[in-house]
């Protein structure tokens, strides 16, 4: 359970507050070289999955996801230099408007305050209506805004969010995130969700 809610939290990073370029769908050719991509990473085989979705790129560039996968298959092998420009390309798709993910980047790279930099332009030019239409847009502002404001400025944004709309499994997500932000101590994004604590379920 544990690895499913990681899961669940780090695709929400990846599509909050954005305002991607992609096209609607995926070239065919590019897709298939995805495909194989995603059942190499399945086996492990890390750097075949880099081959594989450079591949994709290579025919379509414009798919976010494909980029996006192509970074943590970089982070997997280490290869945080490159990781860094994969980073900076995510940012060019999304328009600017978030660039969280470039900020993680900077983190792996040792720079926090670039990082937190990241995270600041991020939260202080957050669309109003992202936040009050996605309690996934409202998670990550809280957790971007831990980082960079402090354990309470998240707390009272994820007190926000209205869990009578929500179903059990996205309940479980926030209080998840309510829970790691108040015991948060560290000065990082990477430190917040690798501390990631899963609460029992409500009986």
């Amino acid at each position: 359970m544990k690895i499913l809610l990681k899961i669940l939290i780090a695709l929400s990073f990846t599509t909050c507050g954005t305002k991607e370029t992609t096209k609607s769908k995926p070239d065919p050719a590019s897709a298939k070289y995805n495909h194989l991509a995603v059942e190499q990473q399945q086996k492990g085989n890390f750097d075949s999955v880099l081959y594989y979705i450079d591949r994709a790129i290579e025919i379509d560039s414009t798919q976010y996801l494909y980029h996006y996968q192509r970074l943590q298959c970089l982070w997997t092998l280490n290869k945080n230099e490159e990781a860094l420009k994969t980073a900076k390309k995510i940012s060019r798709l999304r328009d600017y408007n978030n660039v969280s993910i470039e900020g993680v980047a900077y983190e792996k790279l040792g720079d926090k305050e670039k990082a937190k930099e990241l995270y600041k332009q991020t939260i202080d030019n957050w669309p109003t209506k992202d936040l009050d239409s996605s309690y996934q847009s409202r998670l990550e502002y809280s957790e971007l805004g831990t980082v960079v404001y402090g354990r309470q400025f998240g707390l009272d944004e994820i007190s926000k969010i209205d869990t009578l709309k929500l179903n059990d499994g996205e309940i479980e997500i926030v209080e998840t995130i309510r829970r790691t932000i108040e015991m948060y101590q560290g000065e990082s994004y990477q430190e917040l969700m690798e501390n990631i604590n899963v609460l029992p379920r409500k009986r």
